[in-house]
């Protein structure tokens, strides 16, 4: 591949959620079991790599729990967030907080048209 190429790949990439880096290791993973199943057959090497597969999908679902539980927009896509931040950001730019009634810890903030 020509550097120009690889440049034009480099800037559109994106990465989908928080947690496509841990399904890439569990599919290549998966693809390295299969071809030693396959073409070795040695039970050390099925041994080795079916652990490490366990291990990297109970991380996956740890790691997803987590998120759900603390930051769910992680699970989002990084360009959803990213449109979602600036629409709060446009948002607040053209409206002013209403006054609180007192109940903090629970309400919502209310916005109102600021009128220019």
């Amino acid at each position: 591949m020509s550097k120009d190429t690889l440049i034009r790949l480099a800037q559109g990439y994106e990465r989908k959620t928080a947690l496509s880096p841990i399904c890439w290791l569990i599919g290549i993973l998966m693809a390295g079991l299969v071809n030693v199943i396959i073409w070795s057959g040695e039970m050390l090497y099925i041994i080795i790599l079916s652990v490490c597969v366990i291990v990297s999908v109970s991380f996956f679902f740890k790691v997803y729990w987590y998120m759900l539980k603390n930051d769910p927009d992680r699970l989002h896509s990084e360009k959803f967030i990213l449109e979602h931040q600036k629409l709060k950001l446009e948002a607040e730019k053209n409206k002013k907080p209403a006054i609180s009634d007192g109940n903090d810890d629970v309400m919502e903030t209310e916005y109102k048209e600021v009128e220019e």
